[in-house]
């Protein structure tokens, strides 16, 4: 099974203040570490980091941070991880501007 990647914090964005939201997944394979891909932003607007959880597992997290605008409201934010051999797995969640 592909994990699925999970958001969060989700919270409500404010116009023109900046916004951040962690997409994560765990994986078992550190050779070969998921590649996160977003909807939204630029690679400017990402960070990762690659942490060992506990014997076999690691996890892999990918924060996007940017100011979002009264255009961003009532848009979907999709995060998708794309794994080793090509599979990929993504979360939506609607990103509300107020």
């Amino acid at each position: 099974d592909t994990p699925k990647p999970k958001l969060g914090p989700l919270k409500t964005a404010i116009e023109g203040k900046a916004y951040t939201v962690t997409c994560s997944v765990r994986h078992t394979c550190p050779s070969h570490l998921p590649q996160f891909t977003w909807s939204h932003g630029s690679k400017d607007e990402i960070s990762e980091v690659h942490k060992h959880i506990h014997s076999g597992i690691w996890e892999t997290e990918s924060t996007l941070a940017f100011i979002p605008e009264e255009k961003d409201d009532d848009t979907e934010l999709t995060c998708t991880a794309t794994f080793n051999g090509g599979r990929k797995s993504f979360t939506t969640f609607p990103l509300n501007v107020k």
